[in-house]
């Protein structure tokens, strides 16, 4: 394994390596153990001793107080064995004297806040740990359908739109934001509604908001216009309902077999326009509620309000269409 990114090593530098940039001190690890064996491409997360050695000595150097940011590419498992248990307890070890810590990582193609606690995890410390997993800038692998401009809009398997984050940091305090690519700062959710529904239905009209960077400590409400009062919505763990339409669709593009005569068409000089989406994932930051049944004939703007775990007030609109009975 120590040998396996010396290409990398000799062009660009160490794999693993710290900084200060500000006040705050990065600790960049390369956690991706290649399993030794002749051949194979196998890997888990986890970090050799020499790495631990490096996290070790130089946070003896390091203020108790300061801010400490690791980042890696596989994800700090909160369950599981995609990163080795025992190399996680040994990092948190050596973190467990620093009341101010993060650590970033990428590698699933989904966004997700995990906070790991002394209750259930090898994290020593009252306060949680906080771990971000990064939304990518290629979504799902760029790819889905391609727009006018001839980007797929790769939408990653949890909902999420392709973009980047950024972080501020101020002292020990940090601020984590998410840009969506081709999209205004203000894009920081997705409103599922029914396209329109009939008056009196006995079908649920649900209410799906996709907070793209929700934790658990986010707190969602939603009203319809004119009224005064917000209700309170519930979060929920389950696949984002826009991604299954979008999966959906590929599904009948492959039932109908018609990428297949897309390319056997001699007349069609380009390739079809678009990959197949990957699997859905479960949703770690959405938020659910049930409209009910007896809303008026209409069309109706709906009003959606974010309280971000820093308490940020984020609000957007959608417009719902109720349509009267056909009986």
């Amino acid at each position: 394994d120590a040998l396996s990114d010396e290409t990398y090593e000799r062009v660009y530098g160490p794999a693993t390596y710290a900084f200060v940039y500000g006040d705050v001190h990065f600790i960049v690890l390369d956690d991706v153990i290649h399993k030794n064996e002749s051949g194979k491409r196998s890997y888990v997360g986890g970090l050799r001793p020499d790495q631990l050695a490096f996290v070790r000595n130089y946070l003896s150097t390091v203020p108790k107080e300061d801010l400490i940011v690791l980042t890696m590419h596989i994800p700090l498992a909160m369950h599981g064995e995609t990163f080795r248990k025992s190399d996680q307890k040994a990092l948190f070890d050596l973190l467990k004297a620093f009341p101010h810590t993060l650590s970033i990582s990428a590698h699933t193609h989904v966004q997700e806040h995990k906070f790991f606690g002394a209750d259930s995890t090898d994290w020593s410390q009252p306060q949680p740990h906080h771990h971000f997993n990064v939304g990518t800038t290629s979504g799902s692998w760029w790819q889905g359908m391609r727009n006018e401009l001839d980007v797929p809009h790769t939408m990653m398997r949890d909902g999420t739109p392709n973009g980047y984050s950024i972080i501020e940091f101020k002292g020990t305090e940090y601020l984590i934001d998410w840009k969506v690519a081709g999209s205004p700062e203000s894009h920081r959710m997705n409103i599922h509604l029914p396209r329109g529904v009939d008056a009196n239905s006995e079908e649920e009209v649900l209410l799906t908001v996709n907070y793209f960077n929700g934790t658990e400590k986010t707190k969602i409400y939603y009203r319809m216009a004119g009224e005064d009062d917000w209700q309170q919505m519930e979060k929920v763990m389950q696949p984002d309902p826009y991604y299954m339409k979008l999966k959906a669709k590929w599904d009948a593009i492959k039932k109908l077999e018609l990428e297949k005569r897309w390319q056997a068409d001699s007349s069609l000089q380009v390739k079809f326009p678009g990959r197949k989406l990957p699997t859905p994932q479960i949703c770690t930051h959405l938020w659910q509620s049930n409209l009910g049944n007896d809303l008026p004939v209409g069309r109706h703007l709906i009003e959606v309000r974010v309280i971000d775990r820093r308490g940020r007030i984020f609000t957007d609109w959608h417009t719902m269409r109720v349509k009267a009975s056909t009986e």
